[in-house]
């Protein structure tokens, strides 16, 4: 089943909402525990300028680098992926059947759903359904 544009938007967002809470709550465990940023580039062996990059509002860290930060800031981070397909009852996982079978299609693509989507793809979605 085709998902609607806007399921997709609305997914999209959430995505990018929790990507900034992460990247927000791991500077503010910084300053919580007064660690400067010149003491979390030497733990990560980086210059201040790639962490003060880092914290900017508009970065997008890889996951790599996020982790690295967070160890440098004596954090853990919990993740976990939750279903938020609506078109089946039953999980795909687990139940013998792939997940792209679902015959889902990016709007605007051929592609199947089981094609990466990067970050800059999950923000133009939002920007673009935000403009209509």
């Amino acid at each position: 089943m085709d998902e609607s544009i806007e399921t997709i938007e609305t997914r999209a967002a959430s995505l990018v909402e929790d990507h900034v809470r992460l990247l927000r709550g791991l500077v503010k465990h910084r300053n919580d525990h007064k660690l400067s940023q010149d003491v979390i580039a030497e733990r990560m062996g980086v210059s201040q300028p790639t962490v003060a990059s880092f914290e900017r509002y508009d970065a997008n860290p890889t996951l790599a680098t996020i982790r690295r930060y967070a160890l440098a800031v004596g954090a853990r981070l919990e993740t976990h992926v939750v279903d938020d397909c609506s078109s089946h009852t039953d999980s795909a996982v687990g139940h013998g059947r792939s997940a792209s079978k679902r015959g889902f299609t990016w709007p605007g693509t051929k592609s199947r759903h089981d094609q990466p989507l990067n970050n800059n793809a999950m923000i133009d979605l939002v920007i673009a359904g935000r403009q209509r």
